[in-house]
């Protein structure tokens, strides 16, 4: 039995496999990470017990659906997700369970002294009641006899029917909870508004897909387009990526079902948004891209950084300050991300062209500041020598600086010992570490010039029915001890 449950799972896994591929049009290695939480959450909200031998499948597809329709309808903050969507959801599943069984248990309990109360007082009254033949009948509990099965105990009858009683009630909330949602969703695309005539941007709809609110930089930028949005009088929806490119698959298709006037999408992997992309096509909505373009479909304007420039001048800046020579660290954003694979590209190229005699070493952190932690603990354990750090962003060097820290290495500039630590992006917090010394430098990219004064700014000539260049680019430039001050940094707009 239990070699037949692995081959079951094994073919269930492949046809989500086939499943996915299909609805992505792509193949890639993320497809799917961090699905594994929403499956048992999903199963657990459907009835399916955590003690195992309970569940119907109309309950997981209940769960299913009402699970999907909460996490489209509410916008959890991204360092939250998986705490809502996993613990508190199976915590609150499992609850329910238990609750059941102990609400179950309790009645069959009270019962149970009923029924022995009963026979004493018989006893004290003269003796025990002869015993009348079964007719199905018991006390408040009308069963049926049932010829064709061996008469079940009181206990077993009483079970099965509290069990299908709280059953009932655990699809009704289900069903309820699932109804709300769904109304939920269908209020939030009912304040899209009536679409302007053409020619004028007042009153057009934009969905606004972003890489992410969880990195500093992705806030500043969607902080310009809303601001510029609203002088220009576009309604715009921002949809939070929350750096997931499995959810901005989704969003992207969702989105497309709303009909709006123009979509914005800010792609994290942008392999997996080209069936995404298509659709949109597809429904004649106009497609504009920040950052990372998608290999296939169709789109109106696109506004990067020169993430390869950004990767060289980080490459000349950490040789210059290390003295030309010595091992260095490069900690890398998402393998599937173009902008990644470009400041990967400049760096190592640039390294390789102009300083030979610095040894570079790359890890895969993925753009999160825990991973850089870890993996710079563990690089320095390999090598104490390491002379310095550059990171694809400001974000990761919070770990950095705490794996620094942790072995001592942390160091003022200036003094033996110290270890060179370069970012990218330009953060206000990345502008108070170089204040304090705990960060040398940082390559700055302004956001509100990709933002506001870039992406949006074609879609608002496209709805005017201007012409407008098509691609755009903003260029990088080091923010360093010297110039952390200087007001065309961005970081220090709030300041």
């Amino acid at each position: 039995m239990i070699i037949e449950a692995y081959v079951i799972s094994g073919l269930c896994a492949a046809l989500c496999g086939l499943m996915i591929t299909a609805r992505l049009e792509a193949g890639a290695a993320t497809a799917g990470f961090g699905y594994e939480l929403v499956v048992i959450s999903a199963v657990v909200i459907g009835g399916v017990s955590l003690f195992g031998g309970e569940g119907k499948i109309s309950g997981v597809l209940l769960g299913v659906i009402l699970l999907g329709l909460v996490q489209n309808a509410v916008n959890i903050p991204p360092n939250y997700d998986y705490v809502v969507s996993g613990g508190v959801v199976i915590a609150a599943a499992a609850a329910l369970d238990v609750y059941r069984r102990r609400y179950v248990e309790e009645r069959m309990r009270k019962r149970t002294m009923a029924a022995k109360r009963e026979k004493a007082a018989s006893r004290q009254a003269g003796g025990l009641r002869a015993r009348e033949p079964w007719n199905g009948n018991y006390g408040d509990l009308d069963i049926p006899a049932r010829p064709d099965r061996r008469p079940q105990s009181s206990g077993i009858r009483f079970w099965r029917k509290s069990m299908k009683s709280v059953n009932f009630s655990r699809r009704r909330i289900l069903a309820m909870g699932s109804a709300a949602a769904f109304g939920a969703v269908l209020l939030g695309s009912s304040t899209i508004g009536l679409r302007a005539a053409e020619g004028d941007a007042k009153g057009k709809t934009v969905e606004y897909i972003t890489f992410g609110l969880q990195f500093e930089y992705q806030v500043a930028m969607v902080e310009g387009v809303k601001k510029r949005a609203e002088e220009a009088g576009i309604i715009l929806n921002v949809i939070d990526g929350k750096g997931d490119p499995n959810l901005q698959v989704t969003q992207v298709l969702d989105a497309v079902t709303k009909q709006p006037d123009a979509l914005l999408i800010n792609p994290v992997d942008a392999t997996l948004l080209v069936a995404g992309v298509k659709r949109a096509n597809e429904a004649k909505i106009p497609v504009f891209i920040m950052e990372n373009a998608p290999p296939e479909g169709e789109y109106l304007g696109f506004v990067d950084f020169d993430n390869e420039a950004g990767g060289a001048m980080g490459a000349d800046a950490l040789a210059s300050m290390i003295g030309g020579e010595g091992a260095v660290l490069e900690t890398r954003g998402s393998v599937g991300s173009a902008q990644a694979q470009a400041r990967h590209k400049g760096f190592t190229e640039q390294m390789a062209k102009a300083h030979a005699n610095v040894k570079v070493q790359s890890l895969n952190t993925e753009w999160v500041a825990d991973n850089a932690y870890k993996m710079v603990l563990n690089a320095f354990t390999q090598n104490p020598d390491i002379k310095g750090v550059f990171s694809h962003n400001d974000e990761m060097i919070r770990g950095i600086v705490s794996a620094l820290r942790q072995i001592g290495k942390l160091v003022p500039p200036g003094e033996p010992g110290h270890v060179v630590v370069i970012g990218l992006d330009g953060t206000p917090l990345a502008l108070d570490r170089i204040r304090e010394g705990t960060q040398d430098a940082t390559v700055a990219q302004d956001p509100y010039a990709m933002g506001g004064g870039g992406i949006l700014e074609q879609v608002i000539a496209y709805f005017e029915g201007r012409d407008y260049n098509k691609s755009a680019q903003t260029k990088p430039y080091m923010i360093a001890k010297e110039n952390v001050d200087d007001k065309r940094n961005w970081g220090n707009f709030g300041k």
